[in-house]
């Protein structure tokens, strides 16, 4: 490690563990905010990075694709386009023999990128656009730059860990969309003060499909059992934490979600009828039922 990385870590230290997630940044990545999203420098580059805001806005629905094994049994995958589509990590695989791509491609997990780089390199191919947070853009910056100039770039807070704030969110002033629920959870339709993690990527992603103000959100793949997702084979399995965090922190944070998207007269539904997430957070349908024809 390099002195001035020492130095700024010392740092950190002194300022206290609400920032010390700064230490993943040092010197080597610098971002300011703008009207239209973000101007990021660092290992040779400058990016610009729009706002998830003006991603979809009034669309009539959002689609979410994640990686639950129901997802590989969707009869009609290619009506999954139909209506704006998110995809996480590995679940673009659905439509790999669709010839489609989807509107937009989640990645919000730092050690996704680091384990499996071809795999993220063919989801990014397989979509029209990247969205991540700051942590997973300096991996890419450092790792694979010249993946990001292919596609256009969406960029958000992870509030866990902001971009130089304080991970006390909690101590933010109130502002509309900003839903919290004392220092426990956030649920928030604000692109430019971050999106809340929660314990899995689905809540970042249906944060981001309610920003845009759609009547109905449906979430595919949405199993939440912590088996193994339906594009690792045998021997590819990677360690999952949605069992030990389900009770304490996913289906709660749900339920809050719930609320205030039912108080927005968002309609969400769950197209995983084996969901580990009971029916009264979120209704349940089968998948191809809730998917129309192509025009």
């Amino acid at each position: 490690m390099k002195p001035q990385d020492l130095l700024y870590r010392a740092g950190l230290l002194w300022r206290g563990p609400a920032r010390w997630h700064w230490r993943h940044y040092g010197w080597g990545y610098r971002a300011q905010q703008t009207a239209q999203g973000w101007v990021v420098r660092g290992c040779g580059l400058t990016l610009e990075a729009r706002q998830l805001a003006n991603w979809r806005p009034g669309c009539e629905g959002v689609h979410i694709l994640l990686s639950g094994p129901s997802a590989a049994r969707i009869e009609h995958p290619e009506r999954l386009c139909t209506q704006p589509l998110i995809t996480v990590n590995g679940s673009f695989q659905v439509l790999a023999d669709t010839g489609l791509q989807a509107d937009l491609y989640l990645v919000s997990d730092v050690g996704f990128v680091r384990r499996q780089p071809e795999r993220f390199a063919a989801g990014l191919k397989a979509s029209k656009a990247l969205a991540c947070d700051h942590r997973v853009l300096y991996r890419l910056m450092q790792t694979q730059p010249q993946l990001l100039a292919a596609k256009p770039l969406y960029l958000f807070d992870n509030l866990k860990r902001p971009y130089h704030a304080s991970a006390h969110w909690w101590n933010r002033p109130a502002a509309e969309g900003f839903h919290r629920l004392g220092r426990e959870v956030v649920f928030s339709l604000r692109s430019d003060l971050g999106f809340f993690p929660s314990c899995t990527v689905a809540y970042i992603a249906l944060q981001i499909a309610a920003a845009q103000s759609p009547r109905r959100v449906v979430l595919f793949g949405l199993d939440l059992n912590g088996g193994q997702r339906y594009y690792e084979g045998p021997n590819q399995q990677e360690k999952s934490m949605l069992a030990q965090d389900f009770e304490t922190c996913i289906r709660p944070h749900f339920a809050f979600a719930a609320q205030v998207l039912a108080d927005r007269c968002i309609e969400v539904v769950n197209a995983s009828p084996e969901s580990a997430l009971p029916a009264d957070v979120f209704p349940k349908r089968p998948a191809d039922a809730c998917l129309q024809p192509l025009a």
